[in-house]
């Protein structure tokens, strides 16, 4: 890790971390609280069997979200409803779509 720009040399300084860096062991599980927060507080429901699954129904549509270690998969039966979640998604993470 670099220390920031401005970093006084000091031996009795130290830097805390306010997140996770990626490529830690605990960035797995820290990414995994984070995302399990918001798409509890956004609506989803996480499935009883699966830990990693989680399932949004609005209205007659109905979407699943499966956490995959870093990646995501999303199906649902709407367009609209997965463009919904893709966006809320892409507002709360720095995301990729493929």
């Amino acid at each position: 890790m670099e220390q920031p720009p401005g970093y006084v040399q000091d031996s009795s300084l130290i830097c805390k971390l306010k997140k996770s860096l990626y490529g830690l062991k605990q960035a797995p599980q820290a990414l995994y609280a984070k995302m399990d927060s918001f798409l509890l507080t956004s609506g989803f429901i996480r499935c009883h069997s699966d830990p990693n699954v989680y399932i949004l129904q609005q209205d007659d549509s109905i979407l699943i979200l499966v956490l995959y270690v870093d990646d995501l998969l999303i199906t649902g039966s709407s367009s609209s409803i997965i463009d919904y979640v893709k966006i809320a998604l892409a507002n709360k993470l720095s995301m990729t779509d493929l």
